[in-house]
């Protein structure tokens, strides 16, 4: 009887130690993955490539559905992109963290300038965990980019292109932004092909977004061509604003037209009546 008690102790002993390490494991595996995608999300806000681009730029990491930060980004949100079933329209598909990886190696050679990225090295699987800590879902759907190559043939509204402008313009170029502030030299075509990607008129002048890596392009998913016209109608009126202005900067002031009224007028004969008084 007693054996059978020492037995049993025995076996509840092994079974509680072999629980208490096995908690331990999975506590631990937890926090490494959770250090992983801590640092994934320090590289997903860095520019760690040769171009001042980083992740957040292009794509948000929050589900724009339920949440707006007041900016609307050339490229499909990266909430629940660990659980799609394939990327780039179906390029990159599979079971594994390849496709996901490759997705991520696309944009980073592309826009980020960098060499691609071996699976096994710390910074994708940074990457890859961060993405895995901002994807919830167990199942969702791929997201389609429909690239588009000529520029729309319908009117723009100024007013609905500024809001625009604000919202997908100005995330990158502000002060301190991934590019510099716009100087609004460039013909209104040049931006609608800035916008969606395709070579532009050889008219940018010295617009500070022909820069020498390439804008993100916002695909027709992301920006219709009605809302890319309505940017180019507000380029257009912003052209025309500081056109104006500054032909008024270059009007005389009141203090100056005052000034010259108040001069005494030059005579031709000064040297003339001169001579007379003496």
């Amino acid at each position: 009887m007693l054996r059978r008690i020492l037995f049993a102790l025995a076996v509840l002993f092994g079974v509680l130690t072999f629980t208490a390490l096995l908690a331990s494991l999975i506590a631990e595996g937890q926090d490494g993955e959770a250090e992983l995608a801590l640092a994934g999300k320090g590289y997903y806000y860095s520019a760690w490539g040769s171009t001042p681009y980083s992740c957040i730029y292009c794509h948000a990491n929050f589900d724009e559905a339920k949440f707006d930060d007041g900016y609307w980004r050339p490229a499909h949100e990266m909430w629940n992109a660990a659980s799609r079933p394939s990327y780039y329209n179906g390029a990159y598909k599979g079971g594994s963290d390849v496709p996901l990886a490759r997705a991520i190696n696309t944009c980073a050679v592309a826009f980020l300038k960098a060499d691609p990225l071996p699976l096994e090295d710390e910074r994708m699987q940074a990457l890859i965990a961060y993405l895995r800590s901002i994807s919830p879902d167990a199942e969702s759907p791929a997201v389609t980019i429909t690239r588009v190559s000529s520029p729309p043939e319908v009117d723009g509204d100024s007013r609905s292109g500024e809001k625009l402008f604000n919202a997908s313009c100005m995330l990158c170029h502000r002060e301190k932004g991934a590019a510099p502030p716009l100087t609004f030299t460039a013909s209104p075509f040049f931006v609608m092909a800035s916008i969606r990607g395709y070579k532009p008129p050889a008219d940018g002048l010295d617009e500070p977004f022909e820069l020498d890596y390439p804008m993100p392009f916002f695909s027709s998913e992301r920006l219709t061509d009605q809302q890319v016209a309505d940017l180019a109608a507000f380029w257009e009126y912003r052209q025309m604003q500081l056109a104006r202005e500054a032909a008024e900067e270059a009007l005389p002031t009141a203090e100056a037209l005052e000034e010259i009224s108040a001069a005494p007028a030059e005579s031709g004969d000064g040297e003339a009546n001169a001579a007379d008084n003496e």
